[in-house]
Order: C-alpha cells, then structure tokens, then sequence
C-alpha cells in the first residue's frame, strides 16, 4: 500500500534541570549576551542615540525694503539710506536715488526666492569712487522643524583701485548658526530690528560695528556672492546692482525624544535578529549533544498504519 504524507509537524523537546546547574548557567549567560550584545554593538559604533541632525527649508524671506548704501572715493563719502535719520545725519554727504527693487517667485511655489535690487545713486562725481558699502535687511522665518524668526543681513561691500560707475552682485543670502536647534522649539528675540530707525547716532552706523554684532548672534544669515562686476558708463552718478536668491537654510538641530527612541529601537533590532538566530542555534548544539547534563523530554506523534 502507497502512503503520502498528509501532514507534518516538528517534535519539540524540553530540556531540564535544577537551579544550580551548569545548564542554567549557560542559559543566562546566552540570555545576557543575546539581549545586551546588540545595545553594546550599536552604543559602540557611532553612538545609540542621534544626537544631531541636519534638515534643509526653503525659508520665508521678505525684504524690508530698508536699506544704507555708503560710496567712498576721490570726491570723498556719499550715504543713501531709506532711514531718514541717516540721512539726516549725513545730510552734507547724503545724495538722492532712484530705486528700482522686484521680488520673483521663479519657482512658482508661493515664496519670493529673488531679489533684484538696483539703486542709482544722483550727484557722485562721474569716475571717482572705488569702495561701496551696501546693507540689505529682510525678515526670515522657518517653521518645520523649529519655529524662528529673524532679522536678516545682506552685507555687500567690494573695493576697486580703479575708478568706476557701476557695480553688480550676485549671491545669495546663507544660513548661519553657532549652536543647534531643538527640535518643536519656538526661538524669541531674533527678529528684533538692529537699526531704530527713529533713533540713530553715528556709533550705531558705523557698519563694522553692525556687522561684527549681528554676526556674533546665535541666528544669522550671511551673503555669499558669487559674482562681482564694474564698470563705466556715461551718466554722472553712481549705480548698484544687486542680484540675491533666497536659497533653502540647511541647519542642523537635536532630535526629541521620540525620533531618538525610534532610530535607537529600530538599531537594536535589527542587529538582535541575527543574535537570537545564533545563541538559538549554539543552545541547540549545546542540549542535544548534552555538553551540561539535562533531562530531555520530548513530545512526538506516532504514525499509525493499517
């Protein structure tokens, strides 16, 4: 008679024995190094937990529309400035302008991430300056990972031995930051304005001075230009082209809590999974073989034939 096989299942044994034995030493000393061999592997090499990461945001930016431009040259130092103030301060070096200034959105995703910035400067003696000093200000904010708002600076100065009428930049404007954000943290005391403009002597205009102070924030932006360029024209006059993009902030930051337990939990797992497969498979070798004496105790189903 032909017999086939209709089901199967594994027989399953038991070892045993009393507390103070061999095997029950090798038992813990299996359990120990299964379960504590994977946080000790993970801690080791590179740390358990995250402590930092790094995320890019495309920031809000919005200029302010204020701004200081200082030439110097031959004819001496010229200032114009969207702060009355400061014009009034510099009223004999203070010369009118024209300003022609356009956000673009050339992305198209609901955020300005140009700035086209040109101011003709009326009065400066024509081939006569070779230093220009410009400072932009603007609004950033970003929102995903931290909140934080803050008062950006771009700084644009170039110097030229020779004598020109016309200057272009190009750059855009960075992220700075001398310590980590923390992650679901709101960030205050950043977006305060760095010129009162109702209120400003000769020391807070000194831009080195500015400059030196806002670049000792914690927060910051700095301008990274690519590209400068001078040239002549016929016009008397002074002209200044700025060409900023608003590039995505790259920052680094600390994980909470949560995010840390999770890439820690998913670390140790994955590396207990070989663990169990190994010590499971060496305690198998160990019993079956009776290197520590047991009892075994198996359960097995009889095939019955007729």
């Amino acid at each position: 008679m032909v017999l086939y096989e209709v089901f199967s299942h594994s027989i399953k044994k038991r070892y045993k024995t009393s507390i103070f034995t061999k095997a029950t030493i090798v038992q813990l000393i299996s359990i120990v190094l299964t379960y504590l061999s994977p946080f000790l592997i993970a801690y080791f090499t590179g740390g358990f937990w995250i402590k930092e990461k790094s995320f890019t945001e495309s920031p809000d930016i919005k200029f302010q529309y204020r701004y200081i431009a200082i030439l110097e040259g031959d004819s001496g130092m010229f200032v114009s400035s969207s702060f009355e103030s400061v014009n009034q301060i510099y009223q004999n070096e203070y010369r009118s302008s024209v300003r022609t200034i356009n956000e673009l959105d050339t992305d198209e995703d609901g955020f300005p991430d140009l700035l086209e910035f040109s101011i003709f400067i009326s009065g400066i003696p024509i081939n006569t300056i070779t230093n220009v000093k410009l400072l932009l200000l603007f609004n950033s904010t970003i929102s995903v990972i931290s909140s934080l708002k803050l008062e950006s600076i771009a700084y644009l100065q170039s110097f030229n031995s020779r004598k020109y009428t016309e200057v272009s930049f190009d750059g855009e404007l960075a992220f700075v930051q001398k310590k980590k954000l923390k992650e679901q943290v709101t960030y205050n005391g950043y977006s305060y304005q760095m010129l009162n403009e109702t209120n400003i002597d000769l020391e807070e205009l000194n831009l080195d001075k500015i400059i030196r102070d806002y670049s000792s924030r914690e927060f910051s932006t700095r301008l990274v230009t690519d590209y400068v360029s001078w040239k002549n024209s016929l016009a008397e006059g002074f002209k200044i082209n700025a060409y900023i993009r608003y590039v995505p902030f790259k920052f680094d930051y600390i994980p909470a809590f949560w995010q840390q337990f999770k890439w820690g939990w998913i670390q140790y797992i994955s590396i207990l999974i070989p663990f169990l497969f190994v010590f499971r498979t060496i305690k198998v070798f160990i019993f079956e073989n009776q290197l520590v004496p047991t009892i075994c105790v198996s359960t097995s189903q009889k095939i019955k034939s007729s």
